[in-house]
């Protein structure tokens, strides 16, 4: 019989996954949390086989960093990490973190029981990409790699003198960029832009912790 920890801050996610857990034969649910910076002390029961948590948390807690910290000192526990935002990070950051597999909350629960067994079994079960959101007039795979770490960095209120050292790139660069990302999502301002973005969870506001590995 294996133990799984769930971590999810909402309580029908939370039913989900656990009836997902339940349906798959030498599984049990061991504890459910709501807050993943709880769940490396939960971990340190040694009673814990499989973690499967959710990216963003009660508190504002993010559930890949608390994996990368669970992996590090407890290499053995199989992770899976599930969302339902389109954060165009999540899928780098969730394999910088060292997790087993990953799964996006619209999969529906017969298809998380799988992922749950084939994790189990020693398999890493990813999805091919992001999923895809409408801002203005494009859709999110429309943004270049470049154009979404400035806006990453617009969104969380740098400067573009920021920018500048950060990403080491010009000024001009910057303002080039997002004259861009305005004509083609059709915007007609930059605060408009990053409302849009947020709000269609594209990218996640101070999502980061500087120090994160």
């Amino acid at each position: 019989m294996a133990n799984v920890l769930i971590v999810d801050d909402q309580m029908g996610a939370r039913d989900t996954l656990i009836n997902a857990v339940e349906s798959v034969e030498g599984l049990f649910v061991k504890k459910s949390i709501s807050n993943a910076k709880m769940a490396y002390t939960v971990c340190l029961s040694g009673q814990i086989d499989m973690v499967i948590m959710d990216v963003y948390t009660e508190n504002g807690e993010n559930g890949i960093e608390a994996a990368a910290k669970i992996k590090k000192d407890f290499s053995w526990i199989k992770i899976i990490v599930v969302t339902s935002m389109a954060e165009v990070s999540f899928l780098d950051r969730a394999k910088e973190a060292g997790v087993e597999s990953f799964w996006y909350k619209d999969e529906g629960e017969a298809e998380l029981s799988d992922v749950i067994k084939k994790t189990l079994d020693g398999e890493q079960i990813w999805p091919d990409a992001t999923p895809t959101v409408k801002i203005g007039e494009i859709l999110s795979t429309e943004f270049s790699d470049r154009e979404l770490e400035i806006l990453r960095e617009i969104v969380n209120e740098r400067t573009y003198e920021q920018i500048k050292e950060k990403l080491n790139i010009e000024v001009t660069t910057i303002n080039y960029h997002v004259r861009n990302m305005l004509n083609k999502t059709g915007m007609r301002t930059k605060t408009g832009l990053v409302a849009a973005v947020t709000s269609k969870r594209l990218i996640v506001p101070n999502l980061w912790a500087e120090d994160f590995d």
